[in-house]
């Protein structure tokens, strides 16, 4: 392998996040939309909603449907995943989505991805860890060129607990090529550019 990824948890809402692509997973029994496909269906003005009428995706397992986003979402584009059936839904199929969603976008050439909680409830992504890094970890055996980027999107109530339990599914596996990006650092880190003098306040950016 070369290259290799970062992981970070991110809390803006999913359509204002930077990346070449956004990935969420859509679940067969669920009608209607939940989750971050429903998110995404408001903000497509219900394009994931039509393909499933239309019979182009029914959330099977192993489905995948790309698609060109307007200007409502930031990403360029929107990657639909099947996750199957919701009530089979165990921690190795957590695993197996995130290679597959990993794969299928280093696959299309992306380099800065972001994506929901691939069929996790986002307060039970934390029991998910190890399977999400175990998922990643065996999606970067494969060959890979260059440095990749993945944001997941959670509430900030849910964000410090799901760090914390990526920094300990990742102990031990630092020849793995994926290591997670904090956001303590970031938060503690000086603000760049001039300060703006006491009293006034910066335009917003």
């Amino acid at each position: 392998m070369s290259g290799g990824l970062e992981i970070g948890i991110e809390t803006r809402p999913l359509e204002r996040l930077d990346c070449d692509v956004l990935v969420v997973g859509l679940f067969e029994d669920d009608r209607p939309l939940r989750g971050g496909a429903a998110r995404l269906d408001w903000r497509l003005c219900g394009q994931v909603s039509e393909l499933v009428i239309e019979g182009r995706i029914s959330g099977a397992s192993g489905e995948a449907v790309l698609l060109a986003s307007p200007g409502s979402v930031r990403a360029p584009r929107v990657l639909v995943l099947g996750l199957g059936d919701r009530r089979r839904f165990t921690l190795a199929t957590a695993r197996d989505v995130m290679h597959d969603a990993l794969r299928r976008c280093i696959d299309l050439g992306v380099r800065r991805i972001a994506a929901a909680p691939l069929g996790m409830v986002s307060d039970d992504f934390a029991r998910h860890a190890e399977s999400v890094v175990q998922g990643l970890i065996d999606a970067l055996s494969q060959e890979t060129d260059g440095g990749i980027e993945l944001l997941v999107a959670l509430p900030s109530s849910h964000a410090e607990t799901a760090e914390r339990a990526l920094e300990t599914a990742l102990l031990g596996r630092s020849e793995s090529g994926l290591c997670l990006r904090s956001r303590a650092r970031e938060r503690a880190q000086p603000p760049s550019g001039p300060r703006a003098p006491r009293g006034i306040t910066p335009p917003p950016s």
